[in-house]
């Protein structure tokens, strides 16, 4: 008679075995819940460090944000969701049956019994029913289904873990240009990259989905923009879903299908006092079959394959991620020197200069680029007066005048020339660049501001031009008539002597 008491111990002995057939081939990785607390990371040194070490720095700070980041990411849950989402424990049981119906189909009887007291035989039919249970298409479909949601959703992890990486890099960027050489760069820096992550809203080839995670995640956004997160983000979370996917199949199931005939079961047979248990060969006409089957769809089983994908999927990820870090330690370091080219001179005077440091902290980010610009004018026409108009307040003055003026110091060349210009004009300054009044007089020819006055009350180019032909006392004698009539005689086809006649006759 059977033994009532060894089905159990063979079918929990079969169990462990399969289990060691299908996962003893992978070796353990650790996941990032399970690592070590990730080095700190701050901006202590930022302000301080020096241009040629802050690729470092930043290398130094994203590492550390993608290794804080790694730490909350939950890789196992993610499979857990999406494997109880598709109900894949009953995917695993369909084929494993599946499979077995098969193997019985194609095994004599004789091959079965063996197969129940039979080492060779059992591992022989074992492996068979894996690789026909893992190894069907449809297995592989739905294997494939899994991997891509697991890949997605890790994806979604990723673009996170790039903007706040992204975000903290050019934190460091703005403390190091506010540090080294002034909070008013560093303030420009977060404008310029603002407004470039506002055109990047508008842009429909823009990665929606990034830009949805900046909606949610907005502190991500604020202070300082995460523009440099998009393209890298993007360009990574599209590389990693294709590895992930491919190596979750490629891997996996190809130690499940093609080395896993190449793995010995170490089966013990069922043995009671040293010798076989005859009548389970009669009472068992599928031999091994029926273990095989249960511990195929053992909980173990699927909880090992549960841990297979999670330590994969942590696997790649270990290897991508300080990638990831380097790319945005050095997207943000472009930045810094996209930033440098462009304010180059500036930023250079702020180390040399302190009385220019003191300029540039009080100039409003709106007009840095006329600061900038006014700094490229007299280095163009003037380089040996920087120095001296900083000291002496000249520059700043300069920098006080609206922006059109800086053409009258394009083309006269000179410093003074400009301030001349300004001083006698005041606030009607912008007048005489829109008349061009600059180009076809000298500021010695007014003999004060109402002089001037008169001249741009005609508010014409050509007329303006035609009274500034005339002598001045000439001038004076025809502005001093009604503006409409004295808009007309200068607008008119009389010549600079047939004016000057008219001029002579209103002055006598």
């Amino acid at each position: 008679m059977q033994n009532p008491s060894s089905p159990q111990p063979r079918r929990l002995s079969l169990v462990f075995l399969i289990s060691l057939l299908l996962f003893s081939l992978l070796q353990p990785v650790a996941v990032w819940a399970q690592s070590t607390g990730p080095s700190s990371y701050t901006f202590e040194e930022c302000d301080r460090v020096d241009e040629a070490s802050l690729r470092d720095e930043l290398n130094r700070i994203t590492q550390a944000v993608v290794a804080d980041e790694q730490g909350r990411l939950n890789v196992s849950g993610i499979v857990r969701r999406h494997w109880d989402e598709m109900r894949m424990d009953s995917k695993v049981d369909q084929v494993v049956e599946d499979a077995v119906a098969l193997v019985r189909s194609d095994t004599s009887l004789w091959e079965r019994i063996w197969s129940g007291w039979s080492l060779t035989k059992a591992e022989e039919l074992a492996t068979t029913v894996a690789e026909e249970a893992f190894g069907s298409d449809g297995f592989a479909g739905r294997f494939e289904e899994l991997s891509t949601r697991v890949a997605n959703d890790i994806v979604e992890e990723v673009r996170v873990v790039t903007a706040t990486s992204a975000s903290t890099a050019l934190s460091c960027v703005q403390e190091f240009i506010g540090g080294r050489f002034s909070k008013t760069l560093a303030a420009e820096l977060n404008r310029q990259i603002e407004a470039e992550l506002e055109i990047l809203k508008l842009d429909p080839e823009t990665d929606q989905s990034f830009l949805d995670i900046l909606e949610i995640h907005s502190n991500l956004a604020g202070g300082v923009a995460v523009i440099v997160g998009t393209s890298i983000g993007a360009e990574i979370a599209k590389r990693l879903a294709s590895i992930l996917t491919k190596n979750i199949i490629g891997k996996i199931l190809s130690r499940i299908l093609v080395r896993v005939a190449a793995v010995g079961i170490p089966f013990v047979g069922w043995i009671v006092g040293g010798a076989l248990i005859v009548m389970d060969v009669y009472n068992s006409r599928d031999g091994a079959l029926p273990e095989i089957r249960d511990s195929l769809q053992s909980d173990d089983v699927k909880a090992e394959m549960l841990r297979w994908i999670a330590d994969e999927v942590t696997e790649e990820l270990r290897i991508e991620m300080p990638s990831l870090a380097r790319n945005v330690a050095n997207s943000a370091f472009s930045q810094w020197q996209d930033f440098r080219s462009k304010f180059a001179r500036v930023l250079q005077l702020s180390e040399t200069n302190p009385r220019f440091k003191q300029i540039l902290d009080f100039t409003e980010i709106d007009q840095l680029a006329k600061l900038s610009e006014l700094v490229a004018i007299v280095d163009e026409h003037e380089p040996d007066r920087l120095e001296a108009l900083i000291d002496t307040g000249r520059f700043e003055y300069l920098q006080t005048l609206p922006e059109e003026a800086l053409e009258i110091y394009r083309h006269s060349g000179k410093s003074e020339t400009l301030i001349s210009w300004a001083e006698l004009a005041s606030d009607l300054i912008h007048k005489v660049v829109e008349f061009q009044l600059y180009l076809e007089s000298n500021f010695t020819d007014f003999a004060d501001r109402d002089a001037l006055e008169k001249v741009l009350s005609l508010e014409d180019e050509t007329a303006i031009r035609n009274s500034m032909s005339l002598e001045s006392v000439e001038r004076d004698a025809l502005l001093d008539l009604p503006i409409e009539t004295a808009r007309s005689l200068l607008l008119g086809d009389l010549s600079v002597s047939q004016l000057s006649t008219i001029a002579e006759m209103y002055l006598t």
